[in-house]
């Protein structure tokens, strides 16, 4: 089945070759650069599949009722955290306000009054006192009483002003808070996938108008099966790639629980929010992660593995009579390890040499020349 897969493959390449002669004569060498095909005993490694998922989706919620008024976000949508996403109709809110800002101006202007007044009954009192007190009879006990109780019932005046006055700077700052609460905006940055309402809606408080999920915090989802034990799992040892692009790892965490009919169980790996733009949740992904054995594997750098129609191959610079060429060579891809892949084929073996660069623009059988410096 390997040497039909390699005869078909060989057979694809010579017919292009064939249509594109020539181009391809006469011209010189293509430059390359290859690196050594090694043999080296590593921890060997499981492919699993999984799939990126957000790790923050919320259904965004106002915290006031009204009617929108303004819509700022549409599907699709990229926002950053405290852009605004809608604004709700705040007039009867702005009302209310005026209406607790000119009571706090008016318990002002009487505890002010008060104030005066207080200040007169005092002065009053101590004249009384004195008067008393240097013509002992001259003021009568009532007189004193009667200044008494105008100054206690000023300052009792004034107390429940002061009261007041604090409970309706309370009620403001709460009008406040709902008027802000009148513009939604993003908890987190994201791309809204879905809108449940338009300008001129009603929403009631706590009702959602968009679905958020993050665009920039995501995890990879990965079926792991039970015979590889969990003390193997480490982020450094997991390498998780989409089809074009390697994820980095910042950190994992596991369900400890096997499904009774997959015999998996899911880890749950936060990748880097640098790990590019270009991937999006629901993306399959796969990724190799180690079983705990050792084992003697074929390594060759991943930039030198290439795909057509007939699977995965490299191209192995190989000397010939008539110099150096390139020489497509069918393998099968075992898993990745960092920059490197572990690979099958009977055709390669260690210290022979692959091409790393260049390959993109590479014929079978066309003439190359090495550049120096093989890895």
């Amino acid at each position: 089945m390997g040497n039909e897969i390699i005869m078909s493959s060989l057979k694809y390449f010579y017919l292009i070759l064939l249509a594109t002669t020539g181009v391809v004569l006469g011209k010189e060498p293509s430059p390359v650069r290859v690196s050594v095909v090694k043999r080296e005993k590593i921890v060997d490694m499981r492919v699993v599949t999984g799939s990126l998922k957000a790790a923050l989706i919320s259904e965004i919620a106002s915290l006031e009722s009204g009617r929108i008024d303004e819509f700022f976000a549409v599907e699709g949508q990229r926002v950053n955290k405290g852009d605004i996403i809608a604004r709700l109709d705040s007039r009867r809110i702005v009302n209310e306000m005026n209406v607790i800002r000119a009571q706090l101006k008016e318990a002002e202007s009487r505890i002010e009054r008060f104030n005066n007044e207080l200040t007169i009954h005092e002065e009053e009192s101590q004249s009384l006192l004195g008067a008393d007190q240097s013509f002992k009879g001259s003021v009568s006990q009532q007189q004193l009483r009667q200044a008494r109780l105008q100054t206690v019932q000023t300052k009792g005046e004034i107390s429940i002003l002061e009261t007041n006055l604090v409970t309706l700077k309370e009620q403001l700052g709460g009008l406040t808070t709902s008027l802000n609460d009148t513009e939604i905006t993003a908890p987190f940055a994201g791309i809204i996938t879905e809108k449940h309402l338009d300008k001129g809606s009603w929403i009631s408080a706590g009702g959602s108008i968009v679905r958020l999920l993050s665009n920039k915090k995501l995890e990879a989802w990965l079926d792991i099966p039970e015979t590889i034990h969990t003390g193997y799992l480490k982020p450094e040892h997991i390498t998780i790639h989409t089809d074009k692009l390697q994820l980095r790892v910042s950190s994992i965490r596991i369900i400890p629980q096997v499904n009774e009919r997959s015999r998996n169980y899911i880890l749950i790996a936060e990748l880097d929010e640098e790990s590019g733009s270009a991937i999006i949740p629901g993306m399959s992904i796969t990724a190799t992660v180690p079983n705990g054995l050792y084992a003697d594997h074929l390594l060759v750098p991943y930039d030198a593995i290439m795909r057509n129609g007939a699977g995965y191959f490299v191209f192995s610079a190989r000397k010939m009579q008539e110099g150096t060429s390139a020489i497509p060579t069918s393998v099968q891809v075992l898993f990745r390890t960092g920059s490197s892949a572990a690979i099958q084929c009977p055709d390669l073996k260690a210290g022979d040499f692959v091409i790393t660069e260049g390959n993109e623009r590479l014929f079978p059988m066309m003439s190359v020349s090495i550049l120096p410096g093989a890895e």
